[in-house]
């Protein structure tokens, strides 16, 4: 399976590599990942082996190329998925030596594929249910879109070691995701204050995110006095998943963790606009999504109206009242 993705679309990926197992037990299931990113691919617990893939520029990294196709192909695989549109992933796969390879025709990516999923626009998946597209190519199918994220024993632990006062907490855990590496898909900064003043007296404040975005989380938690506790980049993947599923509740927008969070119980209040939530959103009874219709969103598969907007109205349009409303409901404050 050839995943050049992020976090997401890696932890999307769960109900595909499942169905793929089940219906054939025997198989070896390998994915090709893009790091840091593809650590996501470890907690899949249907994945057998992860490779890792670190080249940036074909031409460049000629000799990393050259090696890693080598290393494929010494594999002999049967089968290459491409489960995201463009043409690399395709073009991996083909690459790799794999007799059969299926995926989508987006980008030119039929040229690489014996087997092909039509795009059309005008049809509106979720991602997980996108992905499955790709199987019913080979005759599987299945209704089963739960998420899985494993968690060790190790996860658990190191937990515990960087965050002892989790186990004196008595009160409700929220976890704030306040930015994404997108800034299209990022809230306000007066919008997170306000919940963050108001939720900090009657809950347990966790803000977390990338060590990259370590000062904007510490200057968010500067202006509200303190009163979250600031995690960016401290926690591993499993860790983070681990922390995750003890919430009582994750604010976020549209990024990495509120995708983890489908593997769990937490329920999810998510703050979107350029991403559709159809495509990209939560989908478990409990989660929320908060998205304020606009003319220009969702933008995110319109290169035109993506860089072009002036001014990210429709993430600005989210009122903090309402924000706060809905967590306050969830939490039965």
């Amino acid at each position: 399976m050839v995943y050049l993705a992020r976090i997401g679309d890696i932890v999307l990926s769960c109900p595909t590599t499942r169905a793929l197992k089940l219906a054939y037990p025997h198989a070896e299931i390998d994915m090709l990942v893009s790091m840091p990113q593809g650590e996501a691919a470890f907690h899949n617990p249907y994945i057998n082996k992860v490779i890792p893939y670190d080249i940036k520029d074909w031409q460049q990294d000629r000799v990393k190329l050259i090696s890693l196709i080598e290393t494929l192909r010494q594999q002999k695989y049967d089968l290459a998925l491409s489960s995201r549109y463009g043409s690399a992933n395709p073009m991996i796969a083909w690459l790799s030596g794999a007799v059969y390879r299926a995926g989508f025709s987006a980008y030119a990516g039929d040229r690489y594929l014996t087997h092909v999923v039509s795009t059309d626009p005008s049809i509106i998946r979720h991602e997980v249910d996108n992905q499955l597209q790709v199987l019913s190519l080979l005759g599987i199918t299945t209704d089963d879109t739960s998420i899985e994220f494993s968690i060790s024993s190790a996860d658990e632990t190191g937990l515990n070691r960087k965050l002892p006062s989790l186990a004196r907490n008595q009160r409700p855990l929220v976890l704030l995701c306040p930015f994404s590496n997108d800034d299209q898909k990022n809230w306000t900064h007066d919008g997170y204050t306000y919940i963050l003043q108001t939720l900090s007296r009657r809950t347990k404040c966790f803000l977390i995110g990338t060590r990259a975005q370590l000062p904007a989380l510490r200057f968010l938690n500067y202006c509200v006095s303190n009163e979250a506790i600031v995690l960016g980049g401290s926690l591993s993947l499993g860790e983070l998943a681990a922390l995750i599923r003890r919430a009582d509740l994750l604010i976020t927008v549209d990024t990495g963790p509120m995708h983890i969070a489908q593997a769990f119980q937490t329920p999810v209040l998510a703050l979107m606009g350029p991403t559709d939530p159809r495509v990209w959103g939560p989908r478990k009874s409990c989660d929320v999504v908060i998205a304020k219709p606009t003319p220009c969103a969702p933008c995110w598969h319109n290169e035109d109206l993506k860089n072009n907007c002036p001014n990210n109205k429709c993430m600005q349009s989210i009122q903090p009242i309402d924000v706060l409303n809905a967590a306050q409901r969830i939490l039965s404050l």
